[in-house]
């Protein structure tokens, strides 16, 4: 009897065991098909890894406890990093930041809700409706638009060369061949402006910079405008008292594409001969000899650049100098206009069949970074708010930059699958788009920070325009943003 209850308990234990082994190889092959299908695909895994670039950014400004610091402390805003000052104006600062997935450095311009009164609320709606419709290579872009409770912040092109007043104060003037060449570059932006219903306003060397060693773009569209007519009168006084037309100091209204060309012919003057035709150490005083409209004509200078600053600088805006007959000009002849960048379309095109092989290449590199079509579909309401489509556009522009330096060309890739081939950028020798970008910076003396020194520029306003209060103009702001 109990021999039997033993050999009965031997056979239960063996049951036990092999019921356990049963259980243990189930688990693994429980465990082994859950990893397998966690797994991804030799084909989707490159897709996968640059998925999850673009979501551990988004997630890391939720979560990350650094990042988070950085943001309360002002060092962050969305996926740039503020790397230093650059400048301050009369109603901004502007920083040097880094966007973090496509590791391009931009200029961010900080404004402070709490200083928008009417005046200004207007002007910023202005700026960031100009800069978003213009599409030229002299003109700075526009990337991405951000908001905080107390801030706004324009995040736009860095020009890493600096200022065009600095290099004249601090070189002295140019040849009339280097300040030709520049000067058909500002005077191209500005007609491709007129041309779209738009002035400047502003234009001085302070609001020029250089993006590169043979190229400058404009600046600063703080009192920029759109216009329903060319002709249509107007009575807001803005700008650079030492660039003012003689009319913004004696009538009640002017025309403002007279206002741009009269500009055009002051910093043509100042970069013939490193000195303004007009000054004086008041306001007053400087009035007076803009009005007098009388300034020397240095011999240094060749006759026909003369004639071209004489027909600018014509103290009634009808006697002055049309855009479009700049060209025709013997100081200038056989040159063209710098025509309007027809490759940089502002919005990616989802399901497009004609795009463009920079097109191809941009959307091909923001796939490897983790911006698919999907992100862009969910985005594209936010427009110029949009994250996607902020790194969008600082790839865009970096690809457009290196292929008209000539720096980086296109090539296709022939892949094994003949349908899947691919649009890339060729960036030999340089070793990346990075190591390029770090290359032009130090082409352009920027230092090794990168950070570049901006003088205060002083400008005025007369107080002509309408007395929206302040608070329906802020939430006009929010909207349209």
């Amino acid at each position: 009897m109990l021999k039997k209850k033993k050999k009965n308990t031997f056979s239960q234990q063996r049951l036990r065991t092999q019921n356990s082994r049963n259980i243990h190889n189930n688990t693994n092959t429980n465990t082994t098909s859950t990893i397998q299908s966690r797994q991804p695909s030799v084909k989707n895994s490159k897709l996968t890894i640059a998925e999850s670039l673009y979501n551990r950014l988004l997630l890391k400004l939720q979560n990350d406890e650094d990042w988070v610091r950085e943001v309360r402390g002002g060092r962050r805003i969305g996926l740039y990093r503020i790397k230093g000052e650059l400048g301050i104006g009369n109603f901004s600062r502007v920083k040097l930041a880094q966007h973090e997935l496509t590791r391009e450095r931009v200029a961010i311009k900080i404004i402070d809700r709490n200083n928008l009164d009417t005046k200004t609320a207007k002007m910023l709606l202005r700026e960031i409706s100009v800069m978003s419709s213009c599409n030229h290579p002299s003109l700075v872009r526009l990337y991405e638009v951000l908001e905080k409770k107390d801030r706004i912040y324009l995040c736009m092109q860095l020009a890493p060369g600096g200022e065009l007043f600095t290099r004249l104060t601090q070189i002295g003037k140019y040849t009339e061949d280097r300040a030709k060449f520049l000067f058909l570059q500002i005077a191209s932006g500005i007609k491709y402006m007129h041309d779209h219903g738009m002035i400047h306003r502003d234009l001085k060397a302070e609001n020029i910079f250089y993006v590169s060693k043979n190229r400058v773009v404009i600046g600063d569209f703080g009192f920029a405008t759109k216009l329903s007519r060319m002709d249509q009168h107007l009575y807001t006084f803005c700008g650079s008292p030492p660039y003012a037309a003689p009319e913004l100091f004696k009538d009640d209204h002017y025309i403002g594409p007279a206002v741009d060309i009269w500009a055009l012919g002051i910093l043509l003057y100042f970069m013939v001969t490193g000195n303004m035709p007009f000054k004086s150490s008041t306001v007053s005083g400087l009035k007076h000899a803009i009005l007098e409209g009388i300034y020397y004509n240095p011999t240094t200078i060749s006759d026909e650049c003369k004639e071209l600053i004489n027909s600018m600088l014509q103290r009634n805006p009808d006697n002055r100098l049309h855009l479009e007959d700049l060209l025709k000009h013997e100081w200038l002849h056989g040159h063209n206009w710098v025509q309007e960048d027809k490759d940089f379309v502002p919005y990616p095109r989802l399901g497009s069949e004609n795009l463009s092989d920079v097109e191809k290449c941009v959307i091909n590199e923001l796939g490897r970074l983790g911006i698919a079509q999907k992100d862009f579909s969910m985005e594209m309401g936010l427009g110029i708010r949009s994250k996607a489509v902020g790194a969008y556009r600082i790839l865009l522009t970096r690809t457009l930059l290196q292929l008209a330096q000539g720096k980086t060309r296109l090539v296709r890739k022939s892949l094994k699958n003949p349908d899947s081939a691919s649009i890339g950028v060729n960036t030999d020798p340089v070793t990346s788009a990075h190591d390029l970008h770090e290359v032009v910076l130090s082409d352009e003396n920027s230092g090794a920070s990168g950070e570049i020194q901006r003088s205060k520029s002083t400008g005025f306003v007369g107080k002509k325009g309408s007395t929206t209060s302040s608070s329906k103009q802020q939430s006009k702001l929010c909207n349209i943003l």
